[in-house]
């Protein structure tokens, strides 16, 4: 066969070949463009462009605390969020947290229960409703821009162009187009992505979250963006301002308490907002509690023996503060903080001063709880404790190694911390003895940042400086236990074996 023959039987057959393939590849691109109303369709987070540029942090970080102390709330939320109930009590081995096992597995999802999504120009998919939920999933330790939900297609306007479409989703209220500060937003100075890192925090719409309940209730039919509407009216008002420091949990029930004062006194007849899907609307109408109906606050803080909604938002902040909610216990703070290079995350279980004998709870390690002696909370029958007293997140000796089989223990030296606090310290040294004849490290560290004893490196430093304080340090634990106690061999050893110790309890 001459070679120009050969060749063009070649191409024949090569184009033959890949035509299959390139029409694989062009039914894949536009499946988007294909969607229906009412269609589940399965997509990673980074797949969701917002419609709104501001959300609650404050909610965010309820959730993803409570995540922390009911890890069943996690797995209700992502069920709920598939449209298939709850999660089941019992997970089985082929489970993930992407798809846990959920009540309404084998059943039809439950369109109302999950989020929705329009699909716009060139196919690209605008979450509608479900960016707190979303960023939520987003910043769980184990979620991500690659973690899979399912949303459901209300609307599939790809056809329109970017002009049109705009126009379209906010004639049909599908798109909150204003800041933080509530002034107007383009469509074009959306954000890309949920999250809090891309999502503005609107402190009034958190606050119309944490008070709904309270002093209003979300109507039903719910008006869109009726969150929006509420936290835009009450910004207005100049006496409602928030105060500075939010992260005070006292300081935000103050601001609370002002704005249910507000809503509860307010006339109903009062419009909220100006315009809309359903024209003016009252108070009334956007579900202000008639006098009299409203609730006390408290329960954000305080619920029957449990943690309220504000609580866990504020708990890295205030886990000193809600020692009052449960008997004997204290909430502890995310631990996964990142600190600067050469220091490390203590955790305070003993405030320097005390003589309450807390601990970490050994089966449940977001807790403090007052140990218990002879049935009764325990006191040190002695001094309170000369150096805040606490331990080391993550960090595990073994007694094979040395350690007692729990966390580390560590003395930060310096000011009176509160109980619960999370700080980074710098370790700079170790004082090992023996307690009732088993090994018990104890690191010693300060905070780089106090004025007395932040320039201090190494042990050795501090016996120079303040040659007495190792010494109450040892005359203290070798006395606090009373005659119960026997503490002996307590030495005093150096940065580098102390980082060694830290080194192999990680």
């Amino acid at each position: 066969m001459p070679l120009f023959t050969r060749f063009a039987a070649l191409l024949i057959t090569l184009t033959l070949l890949s035509a299959p393939l390139a029409a694989a590849t062009n039914h894949a691109e536009p499946a988007r463009e294909q969607l229906r109303k009412n269609q589940i369709v399965e997509v990673a987070l980074n797949e969701l462009h917002p419609t709104q540029g501001v959300i609650a942090h404050a909610q965010v970080a309820y959730k993803l605390n409570r995540y922390r102390f009911e890890p069943q709330k996690q797995l209700d939320d992502i069920c709920e969020a598939r449209g298939l109930g709850r999660a089941t009590q019992t997970q089985p081995p082929e489970a993930s947290l992407e798809q846990p096992s959920c009540t309404r597995d084998g059943k039809a999802p439950k369109l109302n229960d999950m989020k929705t999504a329009v699909v716009g120009p060139g196919g690209q998919l605008y979450l509608t409703d479900g960016h707190h939920t979303f960023s939520t999933f987003y910043e769980m330790p184990e979620g991500g821009a690659g973690f899979k939900v399912n949303v459901v297609i209300t609307h599939n306007q790809s056809e329109l162009s970017e002009t049109e479409f705009w126009r379209w989703m906010q004639q049909n209220q599908l798109t909150w187009l204003r800041n933080a500060e509530g002034e107007p937003l383009s469509p074009q100075q959306l954000p890309t992505s949920v999250g809090r890192a891309n999502l503005a925090n609107d402190d009034f719409r958190a606050a119309m979250y944490f008070l709904r309940g309270l002093a209003w209730n979300k109507p039903d039919p719910a008006v869109p963006f009726v969150e929006f509407y509420w936290a835009n009216h009450l910004r207005e008002q100049d006496m409602l301002q928030p105060p500075a420091n939010l992260e005070n949990i006292q300081h935000y029930m103050r601001w609370l308490s002002k704005l249910a004062g507000y809503i509860g006194g307010m006339d109903g007849g009062i419009v909220i907002n100006e315009s809309g899907a359903r024209g003016q609307q009252t108070a009334a109408n956007l579900g202000k509690f008639n006098s009299g109906e409203e609730r006390e606050l408290e329960a954000l803080i305080c619920d029957e023996q449990a943690l309220g909604k504000l609580a866990y938002a504020l708990l890295n902040t205030n886990a000193a503060e809600l020692r009052r909610c449960i008997l004997n216990q204290q909430p502890i703070a995310n631990t996964e903080l990142e600190v600067a290079e050469g220091l490390v995350l203590a955790m305070i279980e003993i405030t320097s001063g005390s003589q309450q004998k807390w601990q970490q709870n050994h089966s449940n390690e977001n807790w403090l709880e007052w140990e218990l002696q002879d049935g009764s909370p325990r006191w040190v029958q002695f001094l309170g404790y000369p150096a805040n007293y606490g331990i080391i997140p993550n960090t595990l000796l073994e007694k094979s190694e040395g350690g007692d089989g729990d966390p580390l223990d560590v003395l930060v030296l310096g000011s009176p911390l509160p109980q619960g606090e999370l700080i980074a310290v710098r370790i700079i040294g170790v004082m090992t003895m023996r307690d009732n004849g088993e090994q018990d490290d104890k690191l010693i560290a300060v905070d780089p940042n106090h004025p007395v004893f932040g320039a201090v490196t190494d042990i050795a430093v501090l016996t120079e400086t303040h040659p007495a304080i190792p010494k109450i340090l040892q005359l203290w634990f070798e006395n606090y236990k009373g005659e119960r106690g026997s503490i002996t061999n307590v030495r005093f050893e150096p940065q580098d074996v102390a980082m060694e110790i830290l080194q192999r309890a990680r």
